[in-house]
């Protein structure tokens, strides 16, 4: 791991244990026993920082994880894996950047990406599984308050949300994304 990357995994565990407001280069310093200045050797400006922790927190939280399940051939042992991933995560790491997500800019575009990233892979996913896209929509609005929850996991999906009770479901039509909270992107059918 070269000096960069042990910079960004100090922040992504001090985001998870102490949150966004620790992510400060004295504090960081202090944890790498080196100087202030050894900080701005590798960084320009702590929000270059933190920059460098969103992108990683983005490739670790859903980017790697969907190519990784994409290449499933089996689209319901994919839709599985998915599932289980949602059931796994780290949940700390992923209420702290929605906790920063609330009080800065910067995190909240990422955020705002990811989730229409997660969302939009989960209703192909339903999809591809034979669940219609009306249900598959209804699914995601269903589960969609728990993604906004600060406790919610990678996907933010907890029991109730399973595609079991989505076959055969005659969850009503007309049940939309117009349901969804203004903030997140609607899903295209």
């Amino acid at each position: 791991m070269d000096a960069i990357e042990e910079w960004i995994e100090i922040g992504l565990d001090t985001l998870r244990h102490h949150g966004f407001a620790a992510l400060k280069a004295d504090s960081l310093s202090k944890v790498r026993h080196v100087t202030r200045g050894s900080f701005y050797n590798y960084f320009n400006a702590v929000s270059d920082f933190h920059t460098a922790i969103i992108e990683k927190w983005k490739e670790t939280a859903s980017q790697n994880i969907i190519v990784t399940i994409d290449k499933e051939p089996s689209k319901r042992v994919a839709l599985e894996e998915l599932l289980n991933i949602a059931f796994g995560n780290n949940e700390r790491l992923e209420k702290q950047m929605r906790i920063w997500a609330e009080n800065d800019p910067l995190p909240r575009k990422a955020l705002i990406e990811i989730d229409d990233m997660r969302l939009t892979f989960l209703t192909r996913l339903l999809i591809e599984n034979g669940v219609s896209p009306e249900n598959a929509r209804v699914f995601i609005v269903l589960c969609h308050p728990f993604l906004k929850d600060r406790r919610a996991g990678l996907f933010g999906l907890r029991s109730g949300c399973s595609t079991e009770t989505m076959s055969g479901s005659s969850f009503a039509p007309d049940a939309s994304t117009s349901l969804m909270p203004s903030t997140y992107p609607r899903i295209a059918a």
